[in-house]
């Protein structure tokens, strides 16, 4: 499916923006002014400590990431049982954010790759494609870099070995 680079790029980042803000709105609605106001700023500065590289140490924890894995079967779970206590619109909100989940990563590497592949193209349109292809060979050489590498240098030009033909009577005898 071919993306616009605004679709793309809104596809990849705002998913995480609508559950923050949803889940804001519904619990500061809840609370008096004061407390809600709290809640509010308190939200700002954790996220800017988890964005300080916490999520990312929390995330090799075992448990962490086997709990990321079975978050569908949690989700389920969840859902199932607030439908069951008669709350069907907190068993929505779960069943639509979990499957955001799985999308919205898809959505940022896509959202990445398109604009690698754009900011390529403009380095190579700007004759610049050597230097970066130079540079990018200290990188590790995995299939993504490789490619970028071709892509911006063209193909290696190698010498390649031909069979010589030669006469079978020698000249020199008679």
């Amino acid at each position: 499916m071919a993306c616009s680079p605004g679709m793309s790029q809104a596809l990849a980042r705002s998913p995480g923006l609508v559950v923050s803000t949803v889940l804001t709105c519904m619990v500061g609605a809840l609370l008096p002014p004061l407390p809600g106001l709290m809640l509010f700023a308190s939200g700002l500065a954790l996220t800017a400590v988890l964005a300080l590289a916490i999520a990312k140490t929390v995330g090799w924890l075992p448990l962490t990431q086997f709990a990321w894995r079975i978050r569908f079967v949690v989700a389920a779970v969840a859902a199932a049982q607030s439908v069951a206590d008669g709350r069907i619109a907190a068993g929505m909100v779960v069943a639509v954010f979990i499957p955001l989940t799985y999308l919205a990563p898809r959505w940022q590497r896509r959202w990445d790759m398109r604009s690698q592949d754009d900011s390529d193209r403009f380095v190579a349109d700007h004759e610049l494609g050597d230097a970066l292809g130079r540079f990018l060979r200290r990188c590790p050489p995995e299939p993504r870099t490789l490619e970028r590498i071709h892509r911006l240098t063209g193909p290696d030009v190698r010498p390649s070995l031909s069979l010589v033909v030669s006469d079978p009577t020698p000249t020199g005898r008679g």
